[in-house]
């Protein structure tokens, strides 16, 4: 089939590609993660209010500034997966 001979599978073709042009336009815009809350007193209800990892995707990553670490003996816990991590406000050191 010719999009010559048949305008309405070029129409067809124009619309699938600005749709396509739309969903990746969509896709760009992602807000940057807020920073890291610290909270002086007490802990916050819910984990996600440190705002120490955010969810990019399907996948979580770090925030800027905040670094894994692992033990150099491990702690053996049912094999759960552990993601341990330190923040520290900037201008500050940790020794």
């Amino acid at each position: 089939m010719s999009f010559a001979r048949n305008p309405h599978a070029s129409r067809r073709w124009r619309l699938l590609a600005a749709a396509a042009a739309c969903l990746l336009a969509l896709a760009a815009c992602s807000r940057a993660p807020e920073g890291v809350q610290f909270h002086a007193q007490g802990n916050p209800a819910h984990l996600s209010d440190w705002n120490v990892v955010f969810a990019k995707g399907e996948r979580l990553e770090l925030n800027s500034g905040v670094v894994a670490y692992e033990l150099n003996t491990p702690l053996f816990s049912d094999y759960a997966h552990k993601l341990r991590t330190v923040w520290m406000p900037a201008g500050t050191s940790p020794l």
